[in-house]
């Protein structure tokens, strides 16, 4: 089963997300953490606007240009291999996305602020950011959070992640979340894409120790993350 986005989001949602923006042809959008491209190119098979999209994995950008062409977009989209605090931007964007990848800016609690500041560092005044980010829904069980080694503090409400953007200057223009339903659909179909990869190759050793942790994490969601953590999708103009 194919994953499109590396978050639980739809496709429906992300096309939702997508109408928002009222891009244009003079319009230049990056998306950090870009992975397969899938939501970028989206965004030009939408408007007749421009796109950059800067991700650390080779692998993932091989299959973002393939995506890219696929959707007849690829004239339009460039991708660079990159950590985006090495990547040197040679214009101001109108658009900026980072959905899921906070971590390519910062770890642990400081990853949501540092991803406002160095997306926002890149946008036009009155230019968009577009940031999928992750939330507590209810306080963490200990057991949950030794599981997945993040401190209680790495993810704000959904509520704090909205004011710590207004703290910033930015202007909250819409924001929505992941249901249990598109959280159920991301977390099985990775389980079932690692289980199927494995079995395909027996005698891979790394592939069964991913087998065995992408098992235990099964069991964890179930037992403390389903309903635990919520996933926001927020988006901002720049003052």
């Amino acid at each position: 089963m194919e994953m499109l986005f590396n978050s639980p989001l739809s496709s429906e949602k992300a096309n939702l997300l997508i109408s928002l923006l009222e891009l244009s042809d003079q319009s230049h959008v990056i998306d950090v953490g870009c992975g397969t491209g899938e939501f970028l190119s989206r965004v030009l098979e939408t408007y007749p606007a421009k796109g950059v999209g800067v991700d650390i994995l080779s692998e993932s950008l091989e299959q973002a240009q393939a995506n890219a062409k696929r959707k007849s977009v690829s004239d339009r989209i460039e991708f660079h291999e990159s950590d985006i605090q090495k990547f040197e931007a040679t214009k101001l964007f109108d658009c900026g996305i980072c959905m899921g990848s906070s971590h390519a800016y910062s770890m642990g609690e400081p990853a949501y602020r540092e991803t406002l500041q160095g997306l926002g560092s890149l946008i036009r005044p009155d230019g968009l950011l577009l940031i999928g980010e992750s939330f507590w829904t209810v306080d963490p069980k200990k057991e949950y959070l030794d599981f997945i080694g993040d401190p209680v503090g790495t993810y704000r409400s959904h509520q704090e992640n909205v004011e710590l953007a207004v703290e910033m200057g930015f202007l909250p223009l819409y924001a929505t979340t992941s249901t249990l339903d598109e959280w159920d659909d991301f977390e099985w179909r990775h389980h079932m894409r690692i289980e199927k990869r494995a079995e395909e190759s027996p005698d891979d050793v790394e592939l069964g120790k991913r087998r065995e942790f992408g098992r235990r994490w099964r069991a964890a969601y179930l037992k403390w993350g389903r309903g635990t953590m919520g996933f926001g999708f927020y988006l901002f103009k720049k003052p």
